[in-house]
């Protein structure tokens, strides 16, 4: 969905590929920087567990209720809104709304079942969704007839806000890259498999979007792919046809099954890691006899299914959305100098490549964004900060006498 986005704000084919690869560029920093933390602390909890044990717990706590409510909660609605507006051209006759909360609470339900499951229906949905986004790049390539380079001139573009605010919306669409260390806890060798699974994963995700968003501009002009959600479909029905495009939608609706399902997984880890801490919220920590955070995950869908119900537009979603959680991943690439320099000697199987640089380049990219928000979508900016204010006001309401009020350092 992000491509249409992009487009519509930039109005340049030109200008949208090289905002993809500079989000590329940005994720991949963070990952390898991100993957010294999660060789470091291979615990469950993603930034809650990291920010808390960096900065203070109720840092913590605040990435921990973003990730709740921002992280996975919203996304997995915007998944399941996508889910049916790809789905919607193959069943028209059925609720856009119904089919976005029925593959919700479909996918909540298997994931309440034991982690064994669930993990087996994520490999098997996500490996044809790879070989499926692998050939839309081939077919666009193959077979377009426009040229990805279209619309304005690029230097009249690249001076606009609109150009660096664009990249909330393409750091949404990256986001995920560090989702591996949410269940580092569940992992055997973390050491060594985190650290491959961020970079590995980081670089193919970079390759299928940069891929797929010049493929679909060779398909169709930027004026019809502009401000579209269900661009993949645009494409190929202005290419091919009505009937080519609803095969397409069929393939890529099957293909956010997993999406939705990778972020049921993910999340509610963080939910439960902070009922595990927080004896207010001790029944978030809830697991069924085959090890799923039953609770956690009846929560996030609780407010997965409002989204569905209250929100229309998924576009100003993914603004609020991507510049929170762009907020929460400054954070934690910063949090890697400052353990640098706090702990020395703390053990770090992996090291991040070209450090300071890597990071460096990673935290300008994202704050170059933040920056143009504040010209061109203040009012976006100001609800995520609204939301990130309430965390510690909700940390210092959960807290009990015993609740580490300093770094978890002492304790981890």
């Amino acid at each position: 969905m992000t491509g249409g986005y992009v487009l519509a704000d930039v109005q340049s084919g030109g200008a949208s590929l090289l905002l993809w690869s500079l989000g590329g560029l940005g994720a991949l920093c963070g990952g390898l920087t991100y993957a010294e933390l999660a060789a470091a602390l291979p615990k469950n909890g993603g930034e809650y567990m990291l920010l808390g044990r960096i900065y203070h717990p109720a840092v913590g706590f605040t990435a921990a209720l973003a990730s709740l409510v921002v992280g996975y909660g919203v996304p997995v609605s915007i998944s399941a809104m996508a889910f049916s507006e790809y789905m919607h051209p193959v069943w028209p006759s059925v609720s856009m709304k119904g089919m976005a909360l029925g593959l919700t609470l479909a996918m909540s339900l298997v994931h309440c079942l034991e982690v064994s499951t669930a993990a087996r229906l994520q490999n098997a949905t996500t490996l044809p969704k790879l070989l499926v986004l692998v050939g839309l790049v081939i077919v666009g390539m193959g077979f377009g007839a426009e040229s990805p380079v279209q619309g304005k001139p690029l230097p009249d573009v690249y001076r606009s806000p609109a150009f660096a605010f664009a990249l909330a919306y393409i750091g949404y669409a990256y986001a995920g890259w560090n989702a591996s260390v949410y269940i580092a806890g569940e992992v055997h060798d973390p050491q060594r498999v985190l650290p491959r699974s961020i970079i590995m994963g980081t670089i193919a995700v970079i390759g299928l979007y940069v891929g797929l968003n010049a493929a679909f501009q060779m398909l169709a002009p930027v004026e019809i792919l502009a401000g579209t959600p269900n661009v993949a479909y645009v494409a190929a029905s202005h290419r091919f046809g009505d009937t080519a495009g609803t095969v397409v939608s069929a393939v890529i609706g099957f293909g956010l099954v997993s999406a939705v399902g990778a972020l049921m997984m993910a999340g509610p880890r963080v939910t439960a890691a902070v009922g595990d801490d927080y004896p207010r919220l001790r029944w978030l920590a809830y697991r069924s006899s085959g090890g799923a955070p039953v609770a956690a995950i009846g929560l996030h869908t609780c407010i997965s299914v409002v989204t569905i119900l209250v929100f229309d537009d998924v576009g100003i979603i993914v603004e609020y959305a991507g510049l929170t959680l762009s907020i929460i991943a400054m954070l934690a690439v910063g949090g890697v100098i400052v353990l640098r320099f706090r702990e020395p000697d703390l053990e770090r199987s992996y090291r991040v490549p070209g450090y300071p640089w890597v990071p460096l380049v990673s935290l300008g990219i994202t704050g170059w964004m933040l920056v143009a928000s504040i010209r061109y979508r203040p009012e976006s900016l100001s609800v995520s900060l609204f939301t990130l204010g309430l965390g510690p006001i909700i940390w210092w309401m959960c807290k009990s006498p015993d609740t580490p009020s300093s770094s978890r350092a002492s304790s981890s």
